[in-house]
């Protein structure tokens, strides 16, 4: 029973190596102005990143009643390359909605996602939930990979215990 056991962490383990790490999202970790809050006013966005970005491929835009007021790419101030931020224009007034899109620099993994929040005093309702709109793991895919080699070792094992019995 050792050698099954034996083979069927030798296979899980060939397996996660070849199937590697799961994907490296670049996902918004602190947001200033904060999504759903209300602020008096704000001459910037601040989105910091869970993961090095790609500087091609990330970027995020702030707009007001479907006007576009700021868009930016990756801060190159920061030595890390995990923050966008976007200068607001003066008088930026009501509610600000952002998209965002991130690739991470790590593995090439996209993400994206929105969120509002609101410059003024009005009170203007503000959908509380931010949103990714892509993204995902590959767990998913890696699990079920671990299990069916496992599997395909352990069954190959007894196979071949049972034809040497039946041999002697």
């Amino acid at each position: 029973m050792s050698l099954i056991l034996r083979s069927a962490a030798l296979t899980l383990g060939i397996t996660m190596f070849l199937v590697g790490p799961a994907d490296a999202h670049a996902e918004p970790t602190l947001i200033s102005p904060q999504p759903c809050s209300t602020v008096a006013s704000a001459d910037e966005l601040v989105i910091d990143f869970s993961a090095e970005l790609s500087a091609d491929a990330s970027s995020a835009t702030a707009s007001v009643d479907g006007v576009v007021v700021a868009t930016a790419g990756i801060d190159l101030s920061d030595i890390n390359r995990q923050t966008i931020v976007l200068a607001l224009p003066d008088g930026v007034d009501g509610r600000v909605d952002v998209a965002w899109s991130s690739r991470s620099a790590v593995d090439n993994d996209d993400d994206s996602g929105t969120f509002a929040f609101v410059i003024g005093t009005e009170s203007i309702a503000v959908d509380c939930e931010p949103g990714n709109t892509e993204g995902g793991s590959s767990l998913p895919v890696a699990l079920p990979a671990m299990v069916v080699a496992s599997a395909a070792v352990v069954l190959a094992v007894v196979r071949s215990r049972r034809s040497v019995r039946a041999v002697n």
